[in-house]
């Protein structure tokens, strides 16, 4: 039987909180209890954990998975277990990353009786957001929607992200006292309703593309840093995105200036280097290099912006390498 916490909004589940998740769901101990993209924080008292990412972990910032959990890789798409196999199936930040939600979801009520969904509220998402998500989802009328994500870089810096990680306050509203107006959470039982939408209109991110997915990281390690998050979070970003697009100049631009204010001057000059052959063609590096490498805290208002001469005379150059 459900018993889940309740504030202005409505029902709310407590998802940071696994041992009152499973009381509030009514999961019982014998239940069998399938964790789907549980990555580096499983649920203790599911009986299988499935996770596509097993190493690299850039879907939940370079977080490892626990020893103790029983994973198995899998994809949610194609999930490695027969029809009704499960009790429950609980997918908590998962779906806003795949490409195919339609396909997940149908694999979902495919393997489980019962589940427990959880995602960003679309709303969050805009103001918040994360690189690799794909979708705004909401709930209308217990049906679970999805729109695709039209931006690469997030429109407002990805400032509520950057404060739920460093205000402890606002942390503790979004993901406790008012989760369930950040996020979407549906319990369902043999099955339940999805809706995927198009973009009118509109290019599609696409986090398959690399150039899409390194500018979504890029972008989104200095605006976690511009908005007060550890630098830790932001060097894990934008390594990412150089590891997706080695050759991006805007990475390299902002790698530099994250290393400048973390206060590591051998990889600042590895990235100045880098991107001094290019400071002629763009106000940014002009400005941003002899910061840079006079040890002072680059001017964090100027970057390269997409489609700039030099980051156009960078492909040039790559290309004809």
């Amino acid at each position: 039987m459900l018993n889940p916490r309740k504030n202005q909004s409505g029902s709310l589940f407590s998802t940071e909180n696994p041992a009152a998740l499973k009381r509030e769901l009514g999961i019982n101990d014998d239940d069998r209890v399938l964790d789907v993209g549980s990555g580096g924080s499983p649920l203790p008292w599911a009986q299988c954990h499935l996770d596509n990412d097993l190493k690299l972990g850039h879907h939940r910032d370079g977080r490892e998975i626990p020893s103790w959990a029983n994973m198995v890789q899998g994809d949610i798409c194609s999930i490695p277990f027969g029809d009704k196999s499960f009790d429950w199936a609980c997918c908590i930040h998962v779906l806003e990353h795949v490409a195919s939600p339609d396909k997940a979801c149908a694999e979902l009520i495919r393997v489980a009786r019962r589940g427990f969904i959880e995602t960003p509220w679309k709303g969050s998402e805009i103001f918040g957001g994360y690189p690799s998500h794909r979708w705004l989802i909401s709930l209308e009328s217990d049906t679970l929607v999805f729109e695709p994500r039209t931006y690469i870089e997030h429109p407002f810096e990805n400032f509520m992200m950057a404060q739920a990680q460093s205000n402890p306050i606002f942390r503790h509203l979004c993901v406790d006292v008012q989760r369930n107006l950040t996020c979407v959470q549906l319990v369902w039982e043999d099955c339940f309703t999805y809706e995927i939408r198009d973009a009118i209109g509109a290019e599609v991110f696409d986090y398959g593309n690399p150039d899409h997915a390194c500018r979504s990281h890029a972008s989104y390690a200095l605006n976690v840093l511009r908005h007060g998050t550890q630098t830790a979070t932001a060097t894990f970003h934008v390594e990412h995105a150089l590891r997706l697009l080695p050759g991006s100049i805007r990475a390299a631009h902002i790698a530099a200036i994250i290393y400048s204010v973390a206060g590591r001057p051998d990889r600042v000059d590895e990235f100045t280097g880098r991107l001094q052959p290019y400071a002629d063609c763009d106000e940014a590096l002009n400005i941003n290099i002899p910061l840079l490498l006079s040890g002072q805290r680059p001017d964090l208002t100027k970057l390269v912006v997409p489609g700039n001469p030099a980051e156009l005379l960078f492909y040039e150059k790559t290309d004809q390498a």
